[in-house]
């Protein structure tokens, strides 16, 4: 007889992305995502941006981690690059992330946030639409 397994007992998951795919981002052309794990409502990914991406404007409804490993973006106003972190609080306001250069980085957030009203209507005017399936609700 097989023990039965505790549905709560906290786990761990491990990820080798060096051999994970690259998927298209769900929100913005020319973004190339890994998704690392979830656990505890947030979700880690790896985030690969063609030259003159831009993201549409969104609100941080949870806490944004992200730390640059290639290339620059602008967050904020902010030059990143290799090496820089960003931390965006709760109810911070992402005018159009960009990279002029391409960039890799990684990013941990909130998996249950919502997208604001501003990320909707400028995804809409961009002809973005929501993700569909697994990728629900994912930053990328």
């Amino acid at each position: 007889m097989a023990e039965a397994t505790d549905p709560i007992e906290p786990r761990y998951l491990f990820t080798d992305a060096t051999f994970l795919p690259w998927r298209a981002s769900a929100y913005v052309e020319g973004v190339g995502v890994k998704d690392l794990g979830l656990a505890n409502g947030r979700a880690m990914q790896l985030v690969r941006c063609r030259p003159g991406v831009v993201f549409p404007t969104h609100r941080h409804t949870g806490p944004e981690f992200i730390y640059m490993l290639e290339g620059e973006a602008i967050q904020h106003g902010q030059r990143l690059g290799l090496g820089w972190a960003g931390v965006a609080e709760s109810g911070t306001l992402d005018g159009q992330f960009r990279s002029e250069t391409g960039c890799v980085f990684l990013i941990v957030y909130s998996e249950e946030r919502q997208r604001g009203s501003e990320a909707v209507a400028t995804a809409s005017q961009a002809g973005h639409t929501e993700p569909r399936g697994r990728n629900r609700g994912r930053f990328c």
